[in-house]
């Protein structure tokens, strides 16, 4: 009678054991898409409260479409200052946007090739800063280039730019976390020269936060290549803007001052 009590106590510990592990793999992977998980992790401006541990190239914070981000974005650029728009600046809120949507195809077939959730939250975002373009192409009526096909732009550089990307991406998968770090880094450095080319308080708004998104997927990158034992070299920024970056865990509020420095 003791031998058959002992046994159905270890049986319905087990049980328990087996349930609390299932909904510890739930709240991970629901840490995934809301920041809400184990440890410590990094979210985007918007998104979650940042907690989370990855697992296997994984990523703690989430950086999942959110429409609060572009809601609040939104609200702030309403109360901008406006201008007329010069070709200049039309030219580079309409290769911006093309920008994050290279960022955001090469992340999704990098994600097809290694399943790392770091791509796949990544790409996600991308969606949002493609989105957050689009408000102010809409508002100064700018058409979208391309057809919205992964790998497709107007702009030819960005062709060969894409091609480029995925061939080194699919090499291994520390190839494909360098990609990545390279797309902000080059983005970062893209969105500083087309901030000094306007004047208009909106598009500065904008800028300061799509290089902000930057900063925070930067950082997410180069912490996965610092657990392979892999230091990243800015290769479109300068050194010391990568250390000011790194020196920061992460940004979170919508900026709304047009001449934000970090």
């Amino acid at each position: 009678m003791k031998k058959l009590i002992t046994v159905t106590i270890v049986m319905m510990f087990a049980g328990l054991s087996l349930v609390a592990a299932g909904q510890q793999d739930t709240n991970y992977e629901r840490g995934l898409r809301n920041g809400t998980g184990r440890g410590a992790g990094m979210a985007v401006p918007g998104r979650g409260n940042g907690p989370g541990r990855a697992a296997a190239g994984g990523q703690g914070g989430s950086y999942g479409f959110d429409s609060r981000f572009t809601d609040d974005l939104k609200s702030v650029l309403a109360d901008a200052d406006t201008g007329s728009l010069s070709q200049q600046e039309a030219e580079g809120l309409l290769f911006m946007w093309e920008e994050e949507k290279l960022a955001r195809d090469v992340y999704l077939e990098l994600y097809e090739t290694w399943n790392l959730p770091v791509f796949r939250n990544i790409a996600m975002s991308e969606e949002q800063h493609m989105e957050s373009v689009g408000m102010l192409l809409d508002a100064y009526g700018l058409e979208k280039a391309g057809t919205g096909d992964s790998g497709v732009y107007e702009d030819s550089g960005l062709v060969s730019l894409y091609a480029d990307l995925i061939a080194r991406g699919k090499t291994s998968v520390v190839d494909a976390l360098k990609v990545g770090a390279l797309i902000e880094d080059l983005d970062i450095h893209d969105l500083q020269q087309n901030l000094e080319l306007t004047d208009n308080d909106d598009i500065s708004i904008l800028y300061q936060n799509l290089m902000k998104g930057s900063r925070n997927h930067l950082r997410s990158f180069l912490r996965q290549l610092d657990r392979e034992g892999v230091e990243y070299e800015a290769q479109y920024i300068s050194p010391e803007y990568l250390e000011r970056i790194l020196s920061i865990n992460q940004e979170n509020a919508v900026i709304r001052d047009p001449d934000y420095m970090l």
